[in-house]
């Protein structure tokens, strides 16, 4: 429910933008996520993090460690929860600057369109956004 709400705001928006004259461009944002470093250092983080505990873990006793471990679960969830929403910002803020250098004014994700209306003129520039993130980054996404 809460996506189609979302997802028809953010039709609603585009239609509107695309009538005022504004470039409307889409972006598959999953593919983005999959290949930006930000994502990486967040799982090497997390493995880190990871064998941490494990090592602490071995040190202490079967009930201690049963208790711990628990405790330790949601230390990583709310880490993994803090790393992937700066990760998520960051891309977004690049994935915006770059839109904006190829002349566009309003960036939707692709996933959070469920239909289009014809007068949304919209470009999918996930493969330029790529192709740029391939040599910022020094990526080979062949």
């Amino acid at each position: 429910m809460v996506t189609a709400l979302v997802a028809g705001l953010l039709l609603t928006t585009a239609v509107t933008a695309g009538a005022q004259g504004l470039s409307v461009a889409v972006v598959d944002t999953q593919e983005i996520f999959r290949v930006h470093p930000s994502f990486g250092e967040v799982q090497k983080e997390l493995q880190e993090k990871q064998n941490e505990m494990r090592a602490e873990l071995e040190e202490l006793g079967e009930e201690e460690a049963k208790a711990r471990q628990r405790e330790m679960q949601r230390e990583l969830q709310k880490l993994q929860q803090e790393l992937v929403a700066e990760a998520v910002e960051e891309v977004n803020e690049e994935v915006g600057n770059m839109a904006t250098k190829l002349g566009y004014d309003v960036v939707i994700n692709l996933g959070g369109i469920i239909s289009g209306r014809q007068e949304l003129e919209a470009k999918d520039i996930t493969k330029e956004i790529l192709t740029e993130m391939e040599e910022k980054y020094d990526l080979d996404l062949s």
